[in-house]
């Protein structure tokens, strides 16, 4: 039993097809040729028989077991090769979509551009407008700034469909996140941090400032209403 086990446990310690026979011939001068004479002699020749059985059935599974890694191996090469023809396509894929992602962003920057140009014209009209009325008040010509005054409503109204509306008007209450106090004034008729003078209107992209309005705004203080302490909290 002792050699067996030592049999066995050169089996697995092996990597590699061996020969039985050269395995066995390690533990003594065997001639399995010879007939066995003595009842010792057939009694280890029995023995040896079934070590040599013993040992060619692990060699048969080992056998398989190489065959099975061979084909293993061979399954573990294609799906590299597959993964790789894959990882191929995804990096065409991503190079695909990172250069779209450029063309994109280039075309955000186009039309940003292109909006704020607009915007800028806007807003220059409008000023055109406000100086127009402010030209002919008082001339006499009353049909032109009537005329006038039509066309800037109606820009205003298609502007706001865009987001775009105006802001500085009197009577309001002077907020520094859309107005620029131009001068102070000290009014007894007007209420405390009330704009009493538009000197240019201010505009909003949605929520953006593009331009704060000029004001005059009036800093004598007196009583506040509700609606003052309302709004400034």
């Amino acid at each position: 039993m002792n050699l067996l086990f030592k049999i066995k446990y050169v089996l697995v310690r092996r990597e590699f097809m061996f020969d039985p026979i050269c395995e066995l011939k390690k533990y003594g001068n065997i001639d399995f040729n010879q007939e066995p004479g003595s009842k010792e002699e057939s009694a280890q020749a029995g023995l040896l028989a079934i070590l040599r059985d013993e040992i060619g059935r692990l060699s048969r599974g080992q056998f398989r077991m190489t065959q099975k890694l061979e084909d293993f191996s061979q399954e573990i090469v294609e799906a590299v090769e597959n993964n790789t023809g894959r990882l191929g396509q995804i990096s065409g894929m991503v190079d695909e979509c990172r250069e779209s992602r450029i063309l994109l962003e280039k075309e955000l920057r186009m039309m940003q551009k292109e909006a704020g140009q607009i915007i800028n014209a806007y807003v220059t009209s409008m000023d055109l407008f406000d100086l127009l009325t402010s030209h002919l008040e008082g001339s006499g010509n009353e049909s032109w700034m009537q005329q006038a005054r039509i066309a800037r409503e109606k820009s205003m109204e298609a502007a706001s469909y865009a987001g775009i509306r105006t802001v500085g008007f009197q009577g309001e209450f002077f907020n520094d996140q859309i107005h620029e106090a131009m001068e102070a004034v000290s009014s007894e008729n007007h209420r405390y941090r009330e704009i009493v003078d538009v000197l240019a209107k201010g505009y909003l992209y949605r929520d953006v400032v593009l331009r704060k309005a000029k004001v005059i705004v009036n800093n004598k203080k007196g009583a506040e209403t509700a609606d003052e302490e309302m709004y400034w909290d």
